[in-house]
């Protein structure tokens, strides 16, 4: 038997959603496991919170809950993640840890918070690019 593929998506964000939805419908369920991670139950499309400012929309209208990706065959996983370990493939969360071999990373402002408040939980390694990305986000630029 041939081990699935586990990607793994941090956070719903539109990104996020938007791979989860993408990957579910072009992955054979024999050949992919994906897991979604976020820390609440719901996914709010936040370019829609104009429409709520203008009365023309409802919170319940840009918003819904992320059980409904479970039907397109996508683990939820309602935890916080609180750590990258590249070099292990794994991500650590709240409430235990959970392995990958593709990271989905949508984490959005929360990334910068995860690695500059937290850096000592992420181990970056030797990967430049995370080097690179690293010296973005704490550069005035960000």
């Amino acid at each position: 038997m041939i081990a699935l593929k586990k990607t793994l998506i941090l956070e719903c964000k539109p990104e996020g959603a938007i791979a989860a939805n993408y990957l579910a419908k072009r992955l054979e369920r024999a050949e992919a496991e994906i897991t979604l991670i976020d820390k609440t139950e719901y996914h709010l499309y936040p370019p829609s919170l104009l429409w709520i400012l203008t009365g023309a929309r409802k919170v319940d209208d840009i918003m819904g809950p992320l059980g409904l990706l479970e039907t397109k065959s996508v683990k939820v996983v309602i935890d916080e993640v609180t750590g990258i370990l590249s070099e292990e493939s794994a991500v650590e969360t709240t409430n235990g840890g959970y392995e990958y071999d593709y990271p989905v990373v949508a984490l959005g402002g929360a990334f910068q918070d995860l690695l500059v408040r937290k850096a000592n939980l992420v181990k970056l390694g030797g990967d430049p690019w995370c080097r690179v990305s690293l010296a973005w986000i704490t550069s005035s630029r960000c």
